[in-house]
């Protein structure tokens, strides 16, 4: 049996989840040689947290809707250090399911998602908010993308 002062307990920091976030999104924007997003705090502090921050609250999973944003969510269980890359992964993934076309065409499979690797490299998307809570276990990872992407008839680059 272990010991007290042998439990470790990962509490995340924000500021270095909100940094892994947004080198994830520049590294694979990079890759197509589109503009890169950077981080607005604004949109970190007024959307992305606050919603990140509910979901977990509630233990619900759901868009915001939030006017005038992109969003990408994402929760999993057990959180550890690498919650937030594994989360993002999850979108990145879905690569391997979009052939470049126009929104929302270009699935290879119809019963896969594409969306949230079209928000992500969308690119006239140039803002972004990260949000990140959890409870007990399971975390959430809320991406708002400003303008917001997916935009039907349109290609995302």
């Amino acid at each position: 049996m272990r010991s007290l002062a042998e439990t470790k307990v990962y509490k995340p920091d924000l500021d270095l989840i909100k940094k892994i976030v947004l080198d994830l999104h520049n590294k694979e924007r990079a890759l197509l040689k589109i503009p890169l997003l950077e981080l607005d705090e604004e949109i970190c502090k007024t959307v992305s947290q606050p919603w990140a921050e509910n979901l977990a609250a509630k233990n619900i999973f759901s868009h915001s809707k939030t006017k005038g944003y992109g969003e990408n969510i994402a929760n999993r269980s057990p959180m550890d250090e690498k919650s937030a890359e594994k989360l993002f992964n999850q979108w990145l993934n879905e690569k391997q399911n979009y052939k470049y076309a126009k929104y929302p065409e270009g699935n290879i499979d119809p019963s896969k998602q594409k969306g949230h690797y079209t928000q992500l490299i969308w690119k006239n998307s140039t803002k972004l908010g990260v949000g990140f809570a959890w409870k007990g276990k399971k975390c959430y990872l809320v991406t708002d993308y400003k303008p917001p992407g997916n935009i039907s008839g349109q290609y995302p680059y």
